[in-house]
């Protein structure tokens, strides 16, 4: 990934939940608490990803020349809705979709979980040669700096620390 000049393009990557559209927290707790495979829980869940408001537009940071991306951990439930709205809103970007990944039982809390995290974020970066990625998680952002020194890791937001 060696640039030899300022024409050359980029390939920014954007985190969707906390950078491009908000969160509520209080919310996806709420939900988090329902039963799961309760059909309840499955149509709250598709509201809440349906009704989150746009935070940033990444369109502002982008070159003409530049490649646009999405790399969420966005359960893969919600694949359809996310591919519906990022085709929508932002039809030339790239979406990568993780799927969501729940902490182990007895995990020491979150660490191993923002560790893991990072290390699928951080394989999704390496593979499309990302140059940089917004993310608002801060472990998240210090484990991916460590795993991809030589792309620009952003915090944008950041929801909670450990």
């Amino acid at each position: 990934m060696e640039h030899h000049g300022c024409e050359d393009a980029m390939k920014i990557a954007f985190d969707i939940d906390g950078v491009i559209l908000d969160i509520d927290l209080g919310l996806i707790r709420v939900i988090d608490f329902m039963p799961d495979g309760d059909e309840g829980r499955k149509q709250a869940s598709r509201f809440y990803y349906l009704m989150r408001n746009r935070q940033l537009n990444p369109i502002d940071f982008l070159s003409d020349d530049d490649e646009l991306f999405f790399i969420t951990g966005r359960n893969e439930a919600y694949r359809d809705l996310t591919e519906k709205w990022a085709k929508k809103y932002f039809p030339q970007a790239t979406l990568v979709i993780l799927g969501h990944e729940e902490p182990k039982a007895g995990e020491p809390i979150l660490k191993a979980w923002y560790v893991r995290q990072a290390e699928r974020k951080a394989k999704a970066l390496k593979t499309y040669d990302i140059d940089v990625y917004f993310e608002d998680t801060p472990p998240v952002v210090r484990e991916l700096r460590k795993m991809c020194p030589k792309i620009k890791i952003i915090q944008y937001g950041g929801r909670f620390d450990e």
